[in-house]
């Protein structure tokens, strides 16, 4: 894929644009979310939308981005955080439509983004004790049930329990440089 991205990133993953709709998906960790959006910025993107699954693992938080002048261009954004500090910086500042999107997750799934200017409900009456979108533990899913890639997805944050890869080693933790071809 030629997007001519170059941020710190956990790992990057190809994707078949035509089964999910993304033709490549970062996982970042929480410090690399925002070097990340700086950098779709910078090349022309524009952020589609945020939305969250709740998982066993966490909350995943994803981040659509697409470009008008490319077709079949979508990348997706992947950042999991724990059930209990469901925290990730305002991306607001980069992308202004992102306001609206995290007062959204903040209402559904709880979350948190510190630097917000306006962290009122957007959904949901201001004394709202509950997130309609977060599930009892005993109804949560792994992530591993939900997306097909996380086999290959070796790259999670270290509270996510990865046993052995599938052929037999130790998944390792670390990070790399997301990059693609100038374009």
């Amino acid at each position: 894929m030629a997007n001519g991205f170059s941020f710190p990133a956990m790992c990057r993953l190809e994707s078949d644009y035509a089964k999910t709709g993304s033709t490549a998906v970062y996982h970042l960790n929480p410090g690399q979310l925002k070097a990340a959006a700086n950098a779709f910025n910078n090349r022309g993107w524009f952020l589609e939308d945020i939305t969250c699954l709740d998982v066993e693992e966490g909350i995943l938080v994803l981040y659509h981005f697409d470009h008008m002048e490319r077709a079949e261009a979508r990348v997706t954004l992947r950042v999991l955080v724990p059930h209990d500090d469901a925290v990730l910086p305002s991306i607001g500042s980069v992308f202004g439509a992102a306001y609206w999107h995290e007062r959204e997750a903040q209402d559904m799934h709880g979350m948190t983004f510190t630097d917000h200017p306006n962290p009122l409900p957007l959904l949901l009456p201001e004394d709202a004790d509950f997130h309609p979108l977060l599930h009892d533990e005993k109804r949560r899913k792994s992530a591993r049930d939900i997306l097909e890639e996380y086999h290959h997805a070796y790259c999670w944050p270290s509270f996510v329990k990865i046993e052995e890869e599938p052929n037999g080693e130790a998944a390792e933790e670390g990070g790399q440089e997301a990059a693609g071809e100038e374009g």
